[in-house]
């Protein structure tokens, strides 16, 4: 029983963080005077504290071993349980039924950028709800990714610095420590070590891409609900890509995409000025040479490939990160590039343990290694 003590311990946690997240709409929805919406998010808030208290409280005296396999069970409640909670506003709302809610959540967890809802039917609440649910769900799979791939070298998300921290707490300059993992460390101390490492880079990266996009011309809701959206490849607002929009927007969610494209090891290294390793150097460029392809092919194929101008550059560069990224935004540009070009540019990406579809890989990377 430690071994679920400990996993439902941290799932507990996890829970709670997301009603934190869910204070944000609720007091925009008392701020609009949007009385049922409000009522929604406490009526799921309050199911949410109750079960989460309920679950800390039954675990308080269990002690938590480390144990094998922990991390996979732990994955596989995460993945299963929490589109229920996403999608709950929606079903309380009655914007959708029950089923739809746990597809709506299991499309923001895995960060897939579908969705069955009408915006046009939502109020700005929900909007902001269904953005910051593709913002949770990305930066909670490379969490649950750091904590469970990283140990076991899978997918570019082994850093013996990086991954040594998360064991121990502390990284070791010279050596790279490995002595927390050796130790086996508790699964809750090593998803707050993740996040101690993660999250504070991740909300600098996002905040800064939603004030570029403010910046630029961009609403402050449209600002947020994009920011969120590309920065883990999610691609669910593309209704709020406009044709006029700003070329520093281009640019901006240009960049946020493929952040949400990389590995993060190698974007915790680069902002720490940490050499990259030769491992990590060789996944950089490769990643490049591709996106330059992509880059040619939707030159080519929009006609543009001689054509030189600022516009143009963020026009292409845009799309091809679109695509390879695996963000998806919708839009007129996708339906002129041949399909099996997209798909295949679309497929490449979606290899790359990262927001941008790594959850596939993610499920048969443990699989086998398990």
């Amino acid at each position: 029983m430690s071994m679920f003590a400990a996993i439902i311990r941290v799932w507990a946690f996890v829970l709670l963080t997301l009603v934190g997240l869910q204070l944000i709409p609720l007091i925009l929805a008392l701020g609009y005077g949007e009385i049922s919406t409000s009522q929604s998010f406490m009526a799921a808030m309050g199911m949410e504290i109750f079960l989460a208290i309920a679950i800390l409280l039954a675990v308080a005296r269990r002690h938590a071993n480390p144990m094998p396999g922990e991390g996979i069970f732990f994955t596989a409640l995460i993945f299963t349980t929490f589109p229920v909670f996403l999608g709950l506003p929606f079903v309380i709302e009655k914007q959708i039924g029950f089923a739809e809610g746990y597809t709506e959540g299991m499309s923001a967890i895995t960060t897939s950028g579908g969705t069955l809802l009408q915006f046009e039917r939502l109020n700005i609440p929900l909007k902001l709800w269904r953005a910051i649910c593709d913002w949770f769900g990305g930066t909670l799979f490379l969490l649950v990714a750091l904590v469970v791939l990283g140990p076991i070298k899978m997918g570019g998300l082994y850093s013996p610095r990086l991954t040594g921290a998360i064991g121990t707490g502390s990284i070791n300059a010279q050596m790279g420590t490995m002595a927390g993992l050796e130790a086996q460390a508790s699964l809750g101390n090593r998803f707050y070590q993740a996040a101690k490492y993660f999250v504070p880079i991740w909300l600098f990266l996002t905040a800064a891409g939603i004030f570029l996009l403010a910046f630029s011309g961009a609403s402050p809701l449209e600002a947020l609900i994009i920011g969120l959206s590309s920065i883990v490849t999610a691609g669910t607002f593309g209704v709020y890509l406009h044709p006029d929009i700003s070329l520093l927007s281009e640019f901006t969610i240009s960049m946020m995409m493929l952040i949400g494209a990389l590995s993060f090891p190698l974007i915790w290294a680069v902002i720490n000025g940490t050499r990259l390793t030769q491992i990590y150097r060789w996944e950089l460029y490769d990643f490049l040479r591709v996106l330059g392809i992509a880059c040619l092919v939707v030159a080519i194929s929009h006609y543009v490939l001689l054509d030189a101008s600022i516009e143009v550059v963020a026009y292409v560069l845009m799309n091809a990160i679109n695509i390879i990224s695996t963000t998806g935004f919708v839009s007129e540009e996708l339906n002129t590039i041949p399909v099996i070009l997209a798909l295949t540019f679309a497929t490449i990406g979606g290899c790359s343990l990262s927001t941008a579809s790594g959850l596939k890989i993610f499920r048969v990377g443990i699989l086998v290694r398990s």
